[in-house]
């Protein structure tokens, strides 16, 4: 695998890894400046590595809500059992994945309830554990079938089954990444040739045919718990770095977590670019320390297993949280909030260039999932209600 710097630790099955620190996301205090200046070298293997200085304060954009989605009660497809997955459409739908109901729920570009795709089962057509959704170039709805072990694709205006495919992987990655690439080939997790976790690039059989190592935490920052003898889980230290993912057109971007440096890496396993921003570190409140370490001795209980050691918690904050390739190959990078401060994004141009930055206008713990042209749809649990909000990204010069 081409580049430098990426963590490519194989990943541990989900069972056994419990995060306990909260991917919300801020950038840049709004009285300290951003970055905002490129300075691009190519090195002698042809990547361009190009470095976001703090010299100049990015643009602030704004989210003004569109419409919202999640109600309490009731029994409407606005009443959500469990929000899995979000993608925005082409020509403004929303397409809401319900985990716990099994179907895909469309609604028009005000939210406006349309239809219903799919339905519980094991049948043809059928979902049974879905575990994300996505859009090929054809705007076809494609839901990850994990229990039936099968790829779906729905016609997202008549509901009708276009496709289906065996999928052969045997676990899933929450949330789940999967997207097709700009030859239109999809790209997921699963087990390599060697029987290891990987990022696997598909063929048009829908059969594995690139692989790339999984991110995954350093093991230094993993506490085992066991029973007796028996393993029963692990668990991150709190506000433990962790690289992010996200695919895209030509490949997938890696984001350290450590450090704020990504890697746009080609299924070649070369590294094209990599972008390193300069950042101000967040601290770990007192407050924020306690309630992290009180987190991790309640899991310690309800496992009824004994830890290896006790956490360590930091002083700051990783570099940043999750991140996103939009359909104009934007990255958007969440980084971890001060406390009491809004999620926030930073976005990046497709070649390292800072292109803007935007909060969310409330406080909450909030997850990005679908950011299409001016668009943007997050989810949230609001008192207690599953919850998607669709805003429109309106974008400022400063």
């Amino acid at each position: 695998m081409g580049g430098t710097g990426v963590v490519t630790r194989l990943f541990e099955l989900a069972a056994l890894c419990v995060v306990l620190s909260t991917v919300t996301g801020c950038a840049w205090d709004a009285d300290q400046p951003g970055p905002g200046v490129v300075v691009r070298d190519t090195l002698p293997s042809g990547r361009i590595v190009a470095r976001v200085t703090a010299t100049e304060a990015p643009p602030a954009w704004e989210l003004r809500e569109r419409f919202r989605i999640g109600v309490i009660e009731g029994d409407g497809p606005d009443v959500f059992g469990e929000v899995r997955d979000v993608e925005l459409g082409p020509r403004g739908e929303t397409f809401v994945l319900d985990g716990q109901a099994a179907e895909v729920r469309v609604f028009g570009s005000e939210g406006t309830y349309l239809r219903t795709l799919a339905r519980p089962g094991e049948g043809p057509g059928e979902l049974n554990r879905p575990a994300g959704l996505t859009l090929d170039q054809d705007g076809n709805v494609w839901v990850l079938n994990w229990g039936n072990s099968r790829y779906t694709a729905f016609d997202p205006a008549t509901g009708d089954v276009v496709e289906e495919h065996r999928r052969l992987a045997s676990f899933v990655a929450f949330q789940w990444p999967g997207a097709f690439d700009a030859e239109g080939r999809l790209i997921d997790v699963g087990l390599d040739d060697t029987g290891e976790a990987a990022i696997l690039r598909l063929d048009s059989d829908f059969l594995p045919s690139d692989t790339l190592p999984f991110p995954t935490a350093d093991d230094a920052h993993r506490i085992l718990i066991h029973r007796g003898e028996m393993l029963v889980m692990s668990a991150l230290d709190p506000f433990a770095p962790q690289p992010a993912w996200s695919p895209g057109p030509d490949g997938i971007v890696v984001g350290e977590g450590g450090a704020y440096r990504l890697h746009r890496i080609g299924f070649d396993g070369d590294t094209m670019l990599t972008v390193e921003v300069s950042a101000p570190s967040v601290r770990v409140t007192a407050s924020e320390r306690d309630s992290v370490l009180t987190a991790f001795q309640e899991l310690v209980e309800s496992s009824g297993g004994t830890p290896e050691r006790q956490p360590r918690v930091p002083d700051t904050k990783p570099a940043h949280g999750p991140i996103l390739l939009d359909e104009q190959n934007r990255l958007w990078v969440q980084r971890l909030p001060a406390a009491g401060e809004a999620p926030r994004w930073d976005v990046l141009g497709s070649e390292g260039d800072y292109v803007g930055h935007v909060r969310l206008p409330m406080v909450v713990n909030a997850v990005l999932r679908s950011v299409r042209a001016d668009r943007v749809a997050v989810s949230a649990e609001l008192a207690g209600v599953p919850t998607v909000i669709v805003y429109d990204l309106v974008k400022g010069s400063g």
